[in-house]
């Protein structure tokens, strides 16, 4: 789908920027995290705009697509690294006690078990490492696996009916805000728009979708079904780096 070798690649992509320089660890790790959010609040954006049945909880939905993005569209390694940047963060969210969504979202804690589990459920024999450093047993990474076969045959037909023949028809119009020298707020972009461009090779829309990078006043990135909008708060991009000063 996506065709991206490796997640270093986009991180060399990324231009140094001047003072405060963000460190390499940052750096990846700011670049996974807008990734993940980025495929939650499309997942949002498909399932308003195909009408998809869903029969969970919208958010754990999304979720479950964030993470299957990163598995059908990155490198082993790669994909491995973004996941469980991802699930750290909600790791860390849910010790501050810190939640964007409280009443829709799973707790914290189960979003990180979750993007776990469903990462390695996809290959339980190259990924027994990762399952066994957060803490699951082998007959719980043996349910992983069903729960991964189950999203997978959900998933697919929505997403071959979703493929863009009509490569040179973009689907998704990027934008953003004048950032100045902030070099949180630039990766952040950059990872962001990078997505976009991949997103728009491979994806048919029945409505143009826009996403938006742009100051909101709070840590925070939504769809709006109003506008077919996703809007990244830049915010977030600066609470994020903090987690790994």
């Amino acid at each position: 789908m996506l065709g991206r070798a490796t997640l270093l690649a986009v991180m060399l992509a990324t231009p140094a920027f001047a003072t405060p320089p963000l460190s390499a660890d940052q750096k990846g790790y700011l670049t996974a995290n807008t990734i993940g959010i980025f495929y939650h609040e499309l997942a949002h954006a498909i399932i308003d705009l195909y009408d998809i049945p869903i029969r969970v909880k919208e958010e754990d939905a999304a979720d479950t697509f964030s993470v299957l993005l990163v598995d059908y569209g990155f490198d082993d390694a790669s994909g491995e690294s973004i996941a469980n940047d991802i699930a750290f963060t909600f790791s860390v969210d849910g010790e501050t006690s810190r939640h964007f969504f409280w009443d829709q979202h799973s707790s914290d804690g189960k979003r990180a078990e979750n993007t776990i589990c469903m990462f390695a459920g996809g290959d339980i024999d190259g990924r027994a490492d990762l399952a066994e450093d957060w803490g699951m047993s082998t007959r719980k990474l043996e349910a992983c696996e069903e729960e991964r076969i189950l999203a997978d045959e959900f998933w697919a037909p929505f997403l071959d009916e979703m493929t863009n023949e009509n490569k040179s028809k973009k689907h998704v119009k990027f934008s953003n805000q004048k950032l100045g020298k902030f070099p949180a707020a630039k990766v952040y972009t950059a990872a962001v728009q990078d997505e976009v461009r991949e997103i728009n090779i491979w994806l048919r829309l029945p409505k143009p979708l826009s996403v938006r990078v742009e100051s909101c006043g709070e840590a925070n990135a939504y769809y709006d079904p109003e506008e077919i909008s996703i809007v990244m708060c830049t915010e977030y991009a600066e609470y994020l780096v903090k987690q790994v000063e």
